[in-house]
């Protein structure tokens, strides 16, 4: 009853809070955990409640609350019709999920001016409702369950919200300060204009606001260290054919066989991709723009488009010689005709245009108006579209470079393993043959991080960016 008075008193306009006033997150989190009891105690700024579990089969899973009406339970048998309703904040536990689970207790905050106080290191702003949830579990067992949350931006946020740069925040007690590591990356509900998203804690919970960084910020560790490599790349390409030239000159009876460009042809198509990012990186980051602009300007897109291409074009080139060198393993005699591998080249051409022109017509309509400036450092794909250009195409062909990995490893395995000549050609094959296994599994698992970075928090989005820059700039030095 507290809880209710204080935040009934809170929303008063010319209520000013101060230290001596004010509970902190802990001290809310310690009110809302000794809670033992049913109860429900519905107020139009705040929603408390306790429930004893599986008294019934329909057991309590959650809570929602409207701003200026109030809040209810949520049962599992009305779930879904709860949410195909509008509403201000809800949290919704999986029934299954609270097996071990004796009470639930939940608080509803409408109008969180104490916690929109709080410190947050990346200057981040709440702009919703507020959750505290906690559990009693049997036996004191306590386990992390996944809670479904879901905010809706309230009146008192930010203005410049146009780059829904939003994150799902736990409040860390140890630390004192927002945390979204366990929170997925919110959902945007067009049609309840809501955001959704699930943690594993159980903490206060809230959508912050990021404001974009300013130019003067300059660019992450990650951002340099990702030029470094590709940088790196680019070199270790250009001195392979310098010595590749020196040697034809120094030894010209020695003929360059086709089969001997395959692996320039590959590493080619990908130094052409880092050569193109890194100049649509450094045009964003040179080229003065508004703060608050999160529109690409021309020379941005062109290269945004350029990038694509080459990005979409190096994984069908290497798809196309992946397949054609596992050809050569099946078809030993005759060997297979280097016809068919100009055919696929020249169909991933195609297909790359063809992907880069549908990119170009979907962002010429403002309808959807695909891509935009994120942060202020690069031109991409927003996240809404992020998947069906970039994410689904990438894995299509990430499995079909696994499948065609897996029969060429199995084919030359089983060759290396019943030669018993020591002839140094066979020496050099089987260094060679670690070198693009390892090549090939380095670039794979690196792109496989790719999706999974947009899903993941602050902590393991971080990581995963690591290997995704790590794993690809092991491609040229390798070569």
């Amino acid at each position: 009853m507290m809880l209710t008075i204080y935040y009934a008193s809170i929303a008063r306009s010319n209520f000013s809070l101060t230290s001596n006033r004010s509970l902190s997150p802990e001290e809310i989190d310690a009110k809302v955990k000794c809670l033992k009891d049913n109860i429900a105690i519905n107020a139009s700024t705040s929603f408390i409640m306790s429930a004893l579990l599986h008294q019934s089969n329909d057991i309590v899973v959650g809570a929602w609350f409207k701003m200026g009406v109030g809040g209810n339970y949520i049962n599992d048998s009305n779930v879904n019709g709860i949410l195909n309703t509008n509403f201000s904040a809800a949290a919704i536990f999986r029934a299954s999920s609270l097996i071990n689970v004796t009470y639930l207790n939940l608080l509803l905050i409408d109008d969180p001016k104490d916690y929109r106080q709080l410190n947050d290191s990346r200057n981040g702003t709440v702009v919703s409702s507020v959750i505290v949830a906690n559990l009693w579990y049997k036996n004191n067992e306590s386990e992390r369950t996944n809670r479904s949350l879901y905010f809706k931006k309230n009146n008192h946020s930010v203005e410049n919200t146009s780059n829904n740069n939003f994150v799902c925040v736990y409040y860390d007690t140890n630390t004192s300060s927002w945390d979204e590591t366990g929170c997925t990356k919110p959902h945007y509900n067009t049609t309840f204009d809501r955001y959704e998203c699930s943690c594993n804690h159980s903490s206060s919970f809230a959508l912050l606001w990021l404001p974009p960084r300013s130019r003067d910020s300059g660019f992450l560790a990650e951002d340099i260290a990702s030029l470094v490599f590709q940088s790196i790349s680019i070199v270790c390409f250009l001195a392979l054919i310098i010595f590749d030239i020196v040697t034809r000159v120094k030894y010209p009876n020695v003929k360059l066989k086709p089969i001997d460009l395959l692996p320039l042809v590959s590493n080619a198509s990908t130094v052409l991709l880092f050569i193109f990012y890194i100049a649509l990186a450094l045009t964003v980051h040179t080229i003065t723009q508004p703060s608050k602009e999160d529109k690409c300007f021309t020379s941005a897109t062109i290269l945004m488009f350029i990038v694509y291409f080459f990005l979409m074009l190096m994984f069908c080139t290497k798809t196309s010689i992946g397949y054609f060198n596992y050809i050569q393993f099946v078809r030993l005699f005759p060997p297979p005709s280097f016809k068919n591998l100009y055919i696929l080249l020249i169909g991933s051409l195609i297909f790359s245009i063809i992907a880069v022109l549908f990119v170009i017509g979907f962002n010429s309509n403002p309808s959807f108006h695909i891509i935009y400036l994120h942060a202020n450092l690069i031109c991409w794909f927003k996240r809404s579209a992020i998947h069906y250009f970039l994410t689904i195409p990438v894995c299509i062909f990430l499995l079909f470079n696994l499948i065609i990995l897996v029969l060429i490893v199995k084919r030359m395995a089983y060759h290396v393993r019943n030669t018993t000549t020591r002839h140094p050609s066979y020496s050099r094959m089987k260094k060679c043959v670690l070198i693009l296994i390892h090549s090939s599994l380095s670039q794979g698992i690196g792109w496989l991080t790719g999706p999974l970075i947009l899903v993941s928090g602050n902590t393991a989005g971080h990581i995963l960016s690591w290997i995704f820059i790590i794993c690809n700039g092991l491609e040229e030095l390798e070569a």
